[in-house]
């Protein structure tokens, strides 16, 4: 799962950066395949994951989001497919 500015491109795999924009917060899995359930809360890292902001391009996250601004959300599952949502922090 990222966070991401809605200018920003999430890695096509592991190990790979976040390109063209600004990385909010990331999450990978602890251990491939196995997964972690949702939902998944800002800033709150679930079981089966880790924080993987520094590692694809970011500081050392979760950054503090502020009102009005954008964020993309991107999914990347263990089945290899992917979504996307852009919203506007309330």
């Amino acid at each position: 799962v990222y966070f991401l500015s809605p200018d920003a491109a999430a890695p096509a795999g592991p190990g790979q950066p976040v390109t063209g924009g600004e990385v909010y917060w990331a999450l990978q899995l602890e251990s491939f395949p196995q997964g972690f359930a949702g939902p998944v809360t800002y800033g709150e890292v679930p079981t089966g994951a880790v924080d993987a902001t520094a590692a694809v391009g970011g500081g050392d996250g979760p950054v503090e989001l502020s009102a009005g601004q954008c964020v993309k959300i991107v999914v990347q599952t263990t089945g290899f497919s992917s979504g996307e949502r852009t919203f506007v922090q309330p």
